[in-house]
């Protein structure tokens, strides 16, 4: 019995070092395999640490904001004009619904603004320096077509003061938000990732984003963040999804006038029927 657990003892210490040296053999090759890789790792580290180490933010954001030729069609993408076109309307938002001033203070601020820009149109038209003049001073945001006609920016201002006028206050905050994201929501994604046209101005991808942004928002907004609402339940739900197809709609459609003018006019009149809908 001793010898035969000797003779078992032996060949298990046999095998066990013909592992060993197997093993062994295998990771001094592996090993030997992995040298030009790590020295391959340590040169892309090296490369990636300088680029670390020379990167400026600044130039960075001068390109974004100067976002290519001074003067521009619907179809490039100006970052300075979008992002304006976002805060202006973000302002007029939250100037007339959570400012704490009274709407007619509210209404003589923009109207202001309002009588402002259409001065300056009258300018542009009468006196070509001086609209010369506006374009090298603000053209990195306008476009081609601005050059000579009314530049959006008015539209904007005399639409969004139209509709704090003539709707009610929570159809207003609404609209608002609708132009100020939702269509720019569309303009970027429509602009870097529409492949699949709907209309010659309007992509599917740039529709949804639109669709999106204004559904979440007004699942938001009526939820409690505008107090004139009184939706519940599946009510918030269903108002929000009409809501968001009609801002995608009116964004895509009638795009031989500005947008800044028809996604408003045609999206607060809709919104007003769907509110006395569900009420």
């Amino acid at each position: 019995m001793a010898k035969r657990v000797d003779v078992i003892g032996l060949q298990l210490n046999g095998i066990a070092q013909q592992v060993y040296h197997i093993d062994t053999a295998k990771l001094s090759h592996r090993v030997t395999d992995l040298l030009p890789d790590f020295d391959q790792l340590r040169a892309s580290a090296d490369a990636l640490a300088e680029n670390f180490r020379t990167f400026k933010v600044e130039p960075l954001i001068q390109k974004i904001i100067a976002s290519g030729k001074s003067l521009a069609g619907k179809h490039q993408l100006q970052w300075s004009r979008k992002i304006f076109h976002t805060l202006s309307g973000l302002f007029g938002l939250w100037l007339w619904a959570y400012s704490g001033l009274q709407e007619s203070t509210v209404l003589i601020i923009l109207g202001t603004y309002f009588t402002y820009a259409v001065s300056t149109e009258i300018l542009r038209k009468v006196y070509p320096g001086y609209n010369r003049w506006m374009i090298k001073t603000c053209g990195h945001m306008m476009r081609e077509h601005e050059k000579t006609r009314i530049s959006s920016a008015t539209y904007y201002l005399g639409s969004m003061f139209f509709v704090m006028v003539v709707f009610p206050k929570e159809v207003s905050i609404l609209t608002l938000f609708f132009i100020a994201v939702g269509d720019t929501a569309a303009g970027i994604v429509g602009v870097l990732w529409g492949k699949h046209k709907l209309t010659k101005h309007a992509s599917l991808e740039g529709t949804l984003a639109c669709f999106t942004v204004c559904f979440l928002a007004t699942v938001f907004f009526v939820s409690g963040a505008i107090p004139q609402f009184e939706l519940h339940g599946s009510n918030i739900y269903l108002f929000s999804l009409i809501a968001g197809i009609i801002a995608c709609v009116a964004e895509s459609s009638i795009k031989k006038l500005d947008d800044n003018l028809v996604m408003p006019l045609l999206s607060a009149p809709a919104l007003t029927l769907l509110l006395h809908f569900f009420k």
